[in-house]
């Protein structure tokens, strides 16, 4: 039996969490999914030197963080307005990583340019 960490925020449907929304999917797959409800890296359970990890993760910092732990295998749960997928990273340095898969294509701005854009500031 296999066995993954699942580590996110609670659902749209705010009685569950979203790794324990996928429970009811998951029965009687040879699979077990331990849902935590936890930030990554917040316990040996949530963090580095976990081998598998199932996640649905909204920024980059997040994805960065959970793959700097150099889980074997990451499955990234995501959705769009009208769309949902997910994508595999079983082969850290030859395939795209969870970070990679998401690399910008143009220069993004830096935090005190978003904040500066925010408040209505000029650029310096």
């Amino acid at each position: 039996m296999s066995h993954a960490a699942s580590t996110t925020r609670p659902s749209r449907n705010r009685s569950r969490t979203t790794p324990s929304a996928s429970r009811p999917a998951l029965a009687g797959h040879p699979l077990a999914v331990e849902p935590i409800q936890a930030a990554w890296g917040a316990n040996a359970r949530a963090g580095p030197g976990v081998p598998t990890v199932l996640a649905a993760l909204d920024t980059p910092e997040a994805r960065i963080a959970v793959q700097a732990g150099l889980p074997e295998h990451v499955y990234n749960a995501w959705t769009q307005p009208a769309d949902l997928g997910w994508s595999r990273h079983e082969a850290f340095g030859t395939q795209p990583c969870l970070v990679c898969l998401y690399w910008p294509d143009r220069r993004q701005p830096s935090q005190h340019e978003l904040i500066a854009d925010a408040l209505g500031q000029a650029d310096l």
